[in-house]
């Protein structure tokens, strides 16, 4: 069945607007259907009952009189039967004045498409088993209900009522899970699905739940990471789980039922009840050590791969590369020497990137003769960048930096305009190939510089803390974002940044506090290089556990101080901000 006709299966209103496809498709008699409605009805009638057909094909459902339907299906149906299509509201009017007629199209409907009502207590069992089989491949909800409308229409049942319908669908999924249970009973003793729960909800040594532990998501690909998840498999292993044989049901059908143990607490799965309980458990755990298996093979493919790449390009350094590169720094560094100053390099930022792709890791250099590429280095070096393009469009960029700069502009949206979606203006042009040429100028600086490396790193590892200093502020204290709306969603973000910054404050304040006492009480100084090692990050002595409550009115004079804006400053007027109409 086309995928275009299960969203109109069980429909029980005609849509208010319907596309030419649709009409020709659904309401284009055959000459089987034409011939039936001009042969029994009148020319009054035959609209109707053409009505009722090409309504039953669409939507495996007659129309009722109460329904409206747009003017173009019945201009599209006048055309086959004869008359002048009435402007109607609705089907009432040809109906009012016989109302047993609505009955007769109904069924002549029926008739000529060769459909039948369908009967719960006898019909049931013709459809039970292929509604069953789809319960099976890990169908449900209101997928299921659509196989099922789909079902009972390709074996020519009129689709009966929507809650008759979720009544077969119900059947199907107990029926599916008596047969699973029955299955999991006569292999799974209950003594060892006992265990297995114990022994879920059991602490770790870190106080970690087994049940967290198993849900945790795998990390990075260092050692540690790929050892905690063979710690995982290696668990699963030794409560047997390996052992259980084969059950009924495809793994989407059992994927669906583990997902329901997701952050299960031990009192709300002890609230569940059989079969599902069970069914849960076993799913759960088959799911696990199939997930973390398939995981922890490719996070060691994926780390012989780093080393192999690692000892790769280590070999290539010991064999010449790295004159090659010191060679090509000089000549990208000549080329950027010969131009002005892009958007992070123009406004005095440093821009120092972690390239995430390995195939980023390009060197774009200008094209000519002007840099000479060295043998080993043409395969990762790309003349493609055009000096003559940065000083035409040179003019243009900026005048952006210096929207930036001023404050007329921000930042985010100073990059959002310079998109690729203006690949053909001359600004983006030079913007983006003199940012090619400065990143190039930054990775060969990189490779060729372990002072300047070292330092860049430990930059975007300070960096780093931040995320990780969010993610443990997130743990103790925003809840569940599961089911929040966008503004609540945006809420806790906006929450979350200023508990970050209040911390980074505290942090900073006291750092600067311990050094101004050690300065004056004991003369002691800390050089600067030193305090580069230092960020305000830690959160090792804060209890993130707790209500922060701010008094507003203490500080209701500099919050709603009049301040200088942007524009304010350039015409020598004073913009206030304005308290708004509620106040926190």
């Amino acid at each position: 069945m086309q995928n275009w006709h299960r969203q109109f299966l069980g429909r029980t209103q005609m849509p208010p607007t319907i596309s030419g496809f649709v009409i020709n498709e659904f309401f284009t008699l055959s000459q089987s259907e034409l011939q039936a409605v001009l042969s029994r009805y009148g020319v009054d009638m035959r609209l109707g009952a053409a009505l009722q057909i090409g309504f039953l094909k669409m939507c495996g459902r007659p129309l009722d009189k109460f329904q409206r339907v747009p003017f173009a299906v019945l201009e599209h149906l006048n055309a086959q039967v004869g008359g002048s299509p009435p402007d109607l509201a609705t089907l009432r009017a040809f109906y009012s004045n016989a109302p047993r007629v609505l009955y007769r199209h109904q069924q002549i409907a029926l008739d000529v498409l060769g459909l039948v009502r369908f009967e719960a207590e006898a019909d049931s069992p013709r459809v039970l088993d292929a509604i069953c089989d789809k319960v099976r491949a890990g169908v449900d909800a209101d997928k299921l209900l659509t196989e099922t409308r789909i079902i009972l229409y390709e074996r020519h049942f009129m689709l009966p009522a929507p809650r008759a319908v979720g009544e077969l669908a119900k059947r199907a999924r107990e029926t599916v899970e008596r047969d699973v249970a029955g299955a999991i009973e006569r292999a799974i003793p209950p003594a060892t699905r006992a265990r297995w729960v114990e022994q879920l909800f059991e602490s770790r040594a870190g106080g970690m739940p087994c049940i967290e532990f198993l849900q945790e998501p795998p990390g990075s690909l260092n050692p540690s990471s790929i050892t905690r998840e063979a710690e995982k498999v290696r668990t699963l292993l030794e409560m047997h789980i390996a052992d259980i044989p084969d059950l009924p049901g495809t793994e989407k059908y059992w994927q669906m039922y583990a997902a329901k143990m997701r952050n299960q607490r031990p009192s709300r799965f002890d609230q569940r009840k059989e079969p599902g309980r069970s069914i849960e458990l076993v799913g759960f755990l088959r799911h696990s050590l199939a997930a973390h298996t398939d995981t922890l093979i490719r996070m060691v493919d994926r780390r012989v791969s780093q080393l192999w790449g690692r000892a790769s390009k280590k070999a290539k350094a010991d064999q010449g590369a790295l004159p090659a590169l010191t060679v090509l720094l000089a000549g990208v560094r000549e080329a950027i020497n010969n131009q002005k100053q892009s958007l992070g390099w123009v406004l005095g930022i440093l821009m120092c990137p972690r390239l995430k792709n390995f195939n980023d890791r390009r060197l774009h250099v200008p094209t000519g003769d002007e840099i000479r590429i060295p043998e080993n280095l043409k395969e990762v070096v790309l003349p493609d960048i055009s000096l003559k393009s940065i000083e035409r469009g040179w003019a243009g960029h900026l005048k952006v930096a210096d929207a930036v700069m001023s404050g007329r502009l921000s930042a985010t949206t100073a990059i959002e305009l310079q998109g690729a979606a203006r690949d053909g203006d001359a600004s983006f042009r030079a913007g983006h190939a003199h940012g090619l040429l400065l990143r190039t100028n930054d990775l060969l600086r990189a490779y060729t510089d372990p002072d300047y490396r070292r330092e860049k790193l430990r930059y975007l590892n300070h960096n780093e803390r931040t995320h990780q200093l969010q993610r443990q502020i997130r743990h103790a204290g925003s809840g569940s974002t599961r089911g929040k709306r966008e503004d609540e969603l945006g809420a806790q973000s906006h929450c979350l940044a200023m508990c970050t910054n209040l911390v980074m404050a505290y942090n900073t304040s006291h750092l600067q506090r311990t050094l101004d006492a050690w300065r004056r009480k004991s003369g002691r100084e800390v050089a600067a290089n030193l305090q580069r090692f230092i960020s305000p990050m830690g959160f090792e002595h804060i209890n993130f556990n707790g209500v922060i409550v701010f008094p507003f009115d203490h500080y209701r004079t500099q919050l709603f101080a009049p301040q200088w804006g942007v524009r304010g400053r350039r015409s020598g007027v004073v913009q206030p901000i304005r308290p708004s109409s509620t106040e926190s």
